[in-house]
């Protein structure tokens, strides 16, 4: 029976974060297909980019995190209690995983997916100490203030929570630890895009 609960959960979390918030968004209220306009992105920032309303981006950004809290609240309520104390905090960040997953390579766009970054801000919310989530909004803001550019500020926040986590926090665990990491990389990985081009106009 724990078997099938812990199934049903990573495979909820995959779908939930599959969810194309933005894409629906923008194709049922103003019948646009954000992948044919802008960068091609499904997300917060593309969405108000195309639409030309910044508080959509805001709107998109808050429920993609909320997804993510809500569905890890389930996991813990119904899921995690569930297993043997040493899995706990292991399917936590399996169903983190599946979160950005699901988001990367979403089944309702045939495996294309958004960027993750308001998942992953919602996987860290529940997940992590209060400081490290300031810490890390605190550096998206100082770096985007300065660059302008989301992806940047995004990518540099990651980086410094990554960094706290394991000079400061890793008291708490080291899987925490270990996918907040891989969480980083993953980031990096799917703005490829964005940071050829920006070496490209560098160069």
């Amino acid at each position: 029976m724990v078997f099938v609960v812990v199934g049903l959960v990573l495979i909820a979390a995959y779908l939930v974060g599959s969810i194309p918030t933005g894409y629906w968004f923008a194709r049922y209220f103003f019948n646009i297909d954000v992948t044919m306009h802008g960068s091609g992105n499904i997300g917060a920032t593309n969405v108000a980019r195309v639409l030309g309303n910044i508080k959509y981006f805001f709107l998109i950004y808050f429920i993609d995190a909320g997804k993510a809290l809500a569905i890890l609240w389930v996991a813990q309520r119904y899921a995690v209690a569930c297993v043997p104390q040493p899995w706990q905090q292991s399917l936590l960040c399996c169903v983190a995983a599946s979160l950005l997953l699901g988001n990367g390579f979403s089944i309702f766009l045939g495996g294309r997916g958004g960027k993750s970054v308001a998942t992953l801000v919602g996987c860290v919310l529940f997940m992590y100490p209060a400081w490290l989530v300031l810490a890390m909004l605190c550096c998206w803001g100082l770096v985007f203030a300065v660059s302008r550019m989301v992806f940047i500020a995004s990518i540099s926040a990651a980086v410094v929570a990554a960094s706290l986590y394991w000079l400061f926090a890793s008291s708490l665990g080291v899987l925490l630890g270990v996918f907040l990491s891989l969480a980083t990389v993953w980031l990096i990985w799917r703005h490829k895009s964005n940071i050829k081009q920006f070496l490209a106009k560098k160069g």
